[in-house]
């Protein structure tokens, strides 16, 4: 693992042979909030089991991790890429338990949408709802079974979800919902 210096951001890399290679992407300005070691760990620990439980590999060659200042969403995956928001991943020194949770399921997420969002896709918009209430869905499982980096955030993870059930609930009951 090493870094290398690119215009105002700077790069972090791992490549450890027995996983596709990852990088970060990070403004130089945030590199001491930067916890690039759990992020390259989580990444492993998940494509473990991910590749384990849908019984399909890591469908692409890469997985670069971008920090992105002003972001309007938590995070977004992109074929062999991810977006965060550099507020959610680094934008504090020290972080607690379940800030530091939520970290752990926002990269699971995006991990999740390699398989299910990147390589397969639904046939139109209006099912969106289903490929993002799967990837929260499989991300907190996949935080709850722990491992290594993982374990632990997998007391808090459901502590995490319930808060998000809660939500969800709560957005139900609006007049706006429709039905499915």
């Amino acid at each position: 693992m090493y870094a290398i210096c690119a215009g105002p951001y700077k790069v972090f890399e791992d490549f450890d042979p027995s996983y596709v290679p990852q990088r970060i992407f990070i403004r130089q300005s945030l590199v001491e909030n930067l916890r690039d070691k759990l992020i390259f760990g989580i990444t492993k620990t998940t494509l473990d089991l991910y590749q384990k439980t849908f019984g399909q590999r890591y469908p692409f060659t890469k997985v670069d991790h971008v920090m992105s200042p002003d972001y309007k969403y938590g995070a977004m995956e992109n074929v062999g890429c991810i977006t965060y928001s550099d507020e959610i991943m680094c934008a504090q020194k020290h972080m607690s338990i379940p800030q530091l949770t939520f970290f752990c399921v926002v990269i699971q997420h995006e991990l999740a949408h390699m398989w299910f969002g990147n390589l397969v896709t639904m046939k139109w918009w209006n099912d969106l709802w289903l490929n993002e209430a799967f990837a929260t869905s499989i991300s907190y499982q996949a935080c709850s079974i722990g491992g290594p980096f993982v374990d632990d955030f997998k007391e808090e993870a459901w502590l995490h979800m319930a808060g998000y059930k809660r939500w969800g609930l709560g957005d139900d009951l609006m007049p706006s919902n429709h039905c499915i």
